[in-house]
């Protein structure tokens, strides 16, 4: 109507298109409705003409926004709600993943069975659209998502609230989603595992600072299976409903399509991050800069699994955690894992009390800025016999039963260079004998069983590294060892590149890095004598700028 509008089609200046004064009209779309018009010009006409049939049927794939996400689901119900039939048509939807709050009931009636509160949503019609049409188009406006239905081209969308300088038209988030699969499914390897995870759109999607968790899972998830006791951990979701669904969406909705798929959309790891967020009471988690170790520790904790480790220390009792933070005394500018990992153990008197199966472990730094080193090995094979608490070790001389061990020792380069120091009774006597190290106090590590004569043959415990988590100015990307060649390695980055902008939303990648597998099979001393600046980029950020190192024994996976 003439005159009934606030503009003549400008906003703050800017011609978006021409009509004449006071006949424009700036609203959110989803305050938009088509108008049925009667050729009688009766208004009751199409009242009274035949009821149109519901939009949705049962079982249909749906998606809507949500604050700063699309999310899918199922429609279970959709028609006018009791005693509210003028209001219009609502649809009752089974959501993919838990940010729902309707149990099935309308005051009292039951309209549908919804399993749990938490994936059961109640939404007006219009605010729902056909799941993976290649009609939906989203579009940012600052932070807020908003729908638009377009069967053949791109529309300018703004809102009289959220108006910015620009606007963007993106494709639909909706159509970057990712299907929810039950079936467990196992990680592939070696040249199937490249096949599916290389390229573009592949990985995990990154969102609003989520590269600390999509790192992470990915390195533990995508080409190793030994970290994947917790996503059976048993968990009564009568007693524990936030396990029970913390569980079911990173095994469903995050590991499995994963494995299948080769990608995960962020509409599935911001749910996860809502419930960590509920259940620690932390507004962080959705948006903010997190690390690896406080995300796994939370995770771990909503799960209620049994800790990946348990260490003793020699003056007190087993302690349990789920990560180990590297704390050697002193740290040359390139080390290896196993010798940081020997350090810091030897000089804290620690020992594992068990062989772990999975063994993530914190390379030494501090915070998330400063590193302590030029340089870190991730060391292919971990040997952790001698870190074992109460079980047979050999003299590092003549491998009989070791009965003492030194720390002075260890920075001894004449005996063993890069073993911890460890002697049975006789080699013990003669090499404190010497004059260098006679002021050493060895300590007596016991044996097992009572004596034991003759030399020890024994099979040594070794752990076998999957995957390398690094930061570089506060983001996350990971290195994957999908195969048994020392070639078979993948980089991930879930933030690789961006569409629209701003306001847009992040392509992941995962692509192939052979070059690596050259330099982890360096000593640490022919690594030192490398040149950093003719580094590739991506051996670069491997060696520089590692963050966690993570092992696993497939072996002692299979029994957790």
């Amino acid at each position: 109507s003439v005159g009934k509008g606030v503009s003549n089609g400008s906003y703050k200046g800017h011609r978006l298109f021409t009509c004449p004064e006071a006949c424009a009209l700036f609203l959110p779309i989803s305050h938009v409705r088509l108008r049925h018009w009667s050729r009688s010009g009766n208004s009751d006409a199409h009242e009274r003409g035949p009821a149109s049939p519901p939009p949705f049927h049962a079982g249909q794939r749906v998606c809507f926004p949500m604050e700063d996400t699309v999310y899918s689901g199922e429609v279970l119900f959709c028609g006018p709600l009791p005693g509210r039939s003028s209001s219009g048509m609502y649809v009752g939807v089974l959501l993919d993943a838990p940010v729902g709050n309707w149990d099935g009931y309308y005051k009292g009636e039951k309209l549908c069975h919804v399993p749990s509160l938490t994936f059961g949503l109640l939404l007006p019609v219009n605010k729902v659209s056909s799941g993976k049409s290649a009609s939906l188009l989203c579009y940012y406006v600052s932070t807020h998502l908003i729908q638009s239905e377009c069967s053949c081209r791109f529309e300018r969308i703004r809102t009289l609230q959220y108006v910015t300088s620009c606007s963007v038209w993106l494709p639909a988030f909706a159509e970057w989603g990712s299907e929810r699969v039950e079936e467990h499914t196992p990680p592939m390897d070696g040249d199937e595992a490249r096949e599916l995870y290389q390229g573009w759109k592949r990985g995990i999607q990154g969102h609003l600072n989520s590269c600390y968790l999509d790192a992470t899972l990915f390195s533990l998830f995508s080409c190793c299976s030994s970290a994947d006791w917790v996503l059976f951990w048993p968990s009564d979701p009568e007693t524990d409903q936030n396990a029970a669904q913390a569980q079911d969406l990173l095994r469903c909705e995050i590991v499995n399509p994963l494995r299948r798929f080769g990608y995960v959309c962020a509409s599935k790891t911001m749910a996860l991050r809502r419930l960590l967020e509920a259940a620690n009471s932390d507004t962080g988690f959705t948006n903010q800069e997190k690390d690896p170790e406080e995300f796994l520790n939370k995770l771990f904790q909503l799960l209620r699994v049994e800790p990946l480790l348990k260490i003793r220390s020699t003056t007190q009792q087993p302690q349990e955690c789920h990560l180990y933070q590297l704390f050697p005394p002193t740290l040359p500018p390139v080390a290896s894992v196993q010798a940081l990992l020997e350090s810091s153990f030897l000089h804290a008197g620690l020992k594992f009390v068990e062989a772990p199966s999975c063994l993530l472990l914190l390379m030494p730094r501090f915070g998330k800025d400063f590193k302590m080193f030029d340089a870190i090995l991730p060391s292919l094979s971990l040997d952790i016999t001698d870190l074992l608490d109460d079980t047979l070790r050999q003299c590092s001389i003549c491998q009989a039963v070791a009965e003492f061990e030194c720390l002075q020792c260890y920075e001894d380069p004449d005996i063993t260079p890069g073993r911890l120091k460890q002697y049975c009774h006789t080699c013990n006597t003669q090499v404190h004998s010497h004059r260098k190290r006679a002021s050493h106090s060895p300590v007596n590590i016991g044996v097992p069983g009572g004596p034991w004569s003759g030399p020890l043959h024994c099979t040594r415990q070794r752990m076998s590294l999957f995957a390398v988590t690094c930061i570089e100015t506060s983001h996350y990307v990971s290195f994957i060892k999908h195969g048994p060649l020392p070639t078979d390695w993948l980089f991930f980055d879930s933030m690789a590149d961006r569409e629209g902008g701003e306001n847009g939303f992040n392509v992941p990648r995962v692509k192939a890095c052979p070059e690596v597998g050259r330099y982890l099979s360096l000593s640490e001393e022919e690594l030192s004598r490398v040149d950093s600046a003719s580094l590739r980029e991506s051996v670069r950020r491997l060696l520089c700028d590692s963050y966690m190192c993570l092992y696993h024994s497939p072996e002692l996976s299979l029994y957790k």
